[in-house]
């Protein structure tokens, strides 16, 4: 080599051997060689250097930090921290969010599923020793009602009713709920710590109904209506322990409707979770078809018809005539995750929903809704038709 090779160094990359190290001592051999045995000159200096997660996790890095050595691809919404290291020495810790294949918040994707404006009075002396009023357990309910789509939260703010900061990078996924909250400390010793939290509010929800307005990014109009606690309103939320909840969330039901609305199934409501989840999860239940009362109603049944599954009870149909239909008759629960499918059947094998049709649907003070059908066609002498209520998860 020339003589001014002599101060250049030379890298080699031997991690394909790396396998061959050992725990413990290892020797590094190299085979040096002059140009004649009579040549003044050799210089030689070596250098083994390694980097690998060991040395990330022992220079107090997140112990799942990897090293990267080329593009990262993301397919999800994610923030994404790095460090440099450099002669052994390591960079401030970067970070940034890459909202990757989301929807920005919109009145299309994201709905105010719940309202716990009235809760009840702290009792046990766990909530008195946080905070003894009542306002201080209130919350409110997003959805992401995109059946694909994650939805991107950032900048979305409360800006009537209740007032938030616009929120930071946040990604609700399809289906996610999140709630925002008045205290934290209060929220966790009534509810729990399972509930994702978006972020804290100042002010109250005012238990006479008011105007609330969620702004997307930018100030864009997201949701603008007025609730109410007089008729025809749900009057359980108002006092009573229930929260105000969206009926069929996923449908994107008009807000300023009364009739899009209901009362909890629970007392205290369902804070980042479905009604029926909460509702299992209160009554101790683990399996939709459970029974325990042994009633012959299913735990998805009860839930949908609003008996209780720890007492053998029933709220059943009756059966009537309409100029020579079939009427069938039901009291139930028109809840936000599970629905009910009038069918009729001639030999009870095949059901059908096919041409029955609603005739009437009376909402009740208790939030449940009295509704007849009528079969699609008038009876023969003799002839037997049956009905059933189909209850399934939607």
């Amino acid at each position: 080599r020339a003589d001014a090779d002599g101060i250049v160094q030379e890298k080699i990359n031997i991690t394909a051997f790396k396998n061959l190290l050992v725990a413990g001592p290892n020797v590094l051999a190299i085979h040096g060689l002059n140009t004649t045995a009579g040549d003044n000159d050799f210089l030689l200096q070596s250098e083994l250097v390694a980097a690998d997660n060991a040395t990330v996790n022992a220079a107090n890095l997140t112990a799942g930090a990897q090293l990267y050595t080329g593009p990262i691809t993301l397919n999800n919404p994610a923030t994404v921290q790095t460090r440099v290291l450099l002669n052994g020495v390591w960079s401030a810790l970067t970070s940034a969010f890459f909202s990757v294949a989301t929807e920005a918040a919109s009145a299309s994707n994201l709905v105010i599923s719940e309202i716990h404006y009235h809760p009840e009075n702290p009792t046990s002396p766990a909530e008195i020793a946080v905070h003894p009023d009542k306002d201080e357990y209130e919350f409110i309910e997003v959805q992401n009602i995109s059946p694909t789509a994650s939805v991107d939260l950032t900048g979305i703010r409360f800006t009537a009713g209740i007032t938030t900061n616009a929120l930071g990078n946040q990604v609700l996924q399809p289906g996610e709920r999140a709630v925002f909250i008045k205290n934290q400390a209060a929220f966790n010793v009534r509810y729990g710590t399972s509930a994702r939290v978006l972020g804290l509010y100042t002010g109250s929800l005012n238990n006479q109904g008011e105007q609330l307005i969620l702004n997307g990014n930018g100030g864009t109009v997201i949701r603008d209506f007025t609730y109410d606690d007089n008729a025809p309103w749900p009057d359980a939320p108002d006092g009573a322990g229930m929260s105000l909840t969206l009926i069929n969330p996923s449908s994107n039901p008009n807000h300023a409707l009364p009739t899009s609305w209901r009362g909890s199934t629970s007392i205290g409501g369902s804070p980042g979770t479905s009604s029926f989840a909460a509702w299992k999860a209160a009554n101790g239940i683990t399996a939709n078809t459970e029974d325990g009362d042994h009633d012959g109603l299913d735990a998805i049944v009860e839930y949908q018809l609003g008996t209780n599954p720890a007492v053998s009870d029933s709220n059943l149909p009756l059966a009537g005539t309409d100029g020579g239909f079939l009427t069938f008759t039901l009291t139930y629960r028109d809840t936000d995750d599970t629905v009910l499918s009038p069918q009729v059947s001639t030999e009870l094998t095949a059901w059908s929903s096919a041409g029955v049709t609603l005739e009437s649907a009376t909402p009740n003070p208790d939030g449940t809704i009295t509704a007849i059908w009528k079969a699609p066609a008038s009876m023969a002498a003799g002839q037997r038709l049956y009905f059933r209520g189909l209850v399934q998860v939607q």
